[in-house]
């Protein structure tokens, strides 16, 4: 509804929202064994067939990704891997884990450390700051009283380091909940995805 708002009133260009399943605790990776190849659905699958069913713009910079939660750790793992796919990708309360730390290491990444680390967004975006420097505009949301408020914090510091363009918004007396967030911001949220959509028209 609030997008629905923002097309109305002129903030966003028409724009086609695309909701997948990520399934339970799949990180919108395929997993080791190819058991959830939910990477693969979305990228080779999806994406393809939204372009060709409805009336798009197939350039990269007309389209965007974004999650809560796992979704906002996937959300960073897609975009940051397929920056010719995305122009944008908003994180939101997304759990920035070490391996040791990760609560479904196992089956996705079958317990292995490697793995994990070949699909993190942060560590992508520490090895390949490159890829995603002026190509792909990077947003980060959490609740101050959000859990997975420190790992933002510490992802804010780490991208600043790397020299990567980005914004962190934390968002006071909030929790971990992305309605909340949208509640707060009402169809402004969407300036962000305008501004890098306009670059599709030129």
């Amino acid at each position: 509804d609030t997008l629905d708002a923002a097309i109305r009133q002129g903030i966003i260009q028409p724009t086609i929202a695309v909701m997948p399943n990520g399934l339970d605790n799949t990180w919108f990776v395929d997993s080791v064994d190819g058991a959830q190849p939910i990477e693969s659905i979305i990228i080779k699958d999806l994406i393809p067939h939204i372009d060709s069913t409805y009336r798009t713009n197939p350039d990269r910079r007309a389209r965007a990704v974004e999650g809560f939660s796992m979704g906002g750790w996937g959300a960073g793992h897609l975009a940051f891997k397929y920056p010719e796919l995305f122009s944008a990708v908003t994180m939101i309360s997304a759990p920035f884990h070490r391996h040791d730390h990760f609560p479904q290491l196992h089956p996705i990444f079958a317990n292995q450390g490697d793995a994990y680390y070949a699909q993190d967004p942060v560590t992508r975006a520490h090895r390949q700051p490159e890829r995603l420097r002026g190509k792909v505009r990077i947003r980060l949301w959490v609740g101050a009283n959000d859990p997975n408020v420190h790992y933002h914090r510490f992802f804010d510091a780490r991208l600043t380091e790397w020299g990567i363009p980005h914004e962190l918004i934390v968002f006071p007396d909030l929790y971990h909940s992305d309605g909340s967030i949208y509640q707060k911001l009402g169809t402004g949220a969407f300036k962000f995805y305008a501004e890098a959509f306009e670059k599709a028209s030129e």
